[in-house]
């Protein structure tokens, strides 16, 4: 019977420390706005990037809950918005903040971008504004428009919703 005790009261005891070293994550707390020449905008993908290591971005993506159809001009997110971007808890200093738009039916193209910096606490949740401008996507001949430069590689990526948006962290 002691044994037994012994042991819970281990087991208790490693759970307690185990919590106790989770850091709280940093988030940036985005106000995104668009101007007139954003399209319907039903993916979005955020990409952090510290000035101090640029090779390790934080990339996340959400989609739209009300799903939607931009050829019928339905659905698709809402502007002005606020966006919850998780981050690495141990970020610190100046970051780039990248806010794009992705089209519906191609997700390497971006119908829509925007830009901001600013510096990031570990722990903290920052706040941060920016605006979505449209992007010329022209059709016939050639690629079909602006592509997406910058990939998916050297992030994780997290599917979330509008109504959830920022709940996942990527390092």
């Amino acid at each position: 019977m002691t044994v037994a005790r012994s042991s819970c009261r281990l087991l208790g005891l490693a759970a307690l420390i185990v919590s106790g070293c989770a850091k709280p994550p940093s988030t940036i707390d985005v106000q995104i706005t668009a101007d007139d020449t954003v399209p319907i905008v039903t993916l979005l993908r955020s990409t952090v990037v510290r000035v101090s290591d640029p090779s390790d971005p934080a990339i996340l993506k959400w989609v739209s809950a009300g799903g939607g159809d931009p050829d019928a001009g339905t659905g698709g997110f809402a502007f002005p918005m606020v966006l919850h971007v998780g981050i690495h808890p141990g970020w610190n200093g100046p970051v780039t903040l990248t806010v794009d738009g992705l089209d519906f039916y191609d997700m390497t193209k971006v119908i829509a971008t925007g830009t901001t910096e600013t510096t990031v606490a570990s722990e903290q949740t920052t706040t941060a504004a920016l605006m979505l401008t449209g992007v010329f996507v022209g059709g016939g001949g050639g690629d079909g428009g602006a592509g997406d430069a910058g990939g998916d590689s050297g992030g994780a990526d997290a599917g979330v919703t509008a109504d959830d948006a920022g709940a996942d962290t990527a390092d």
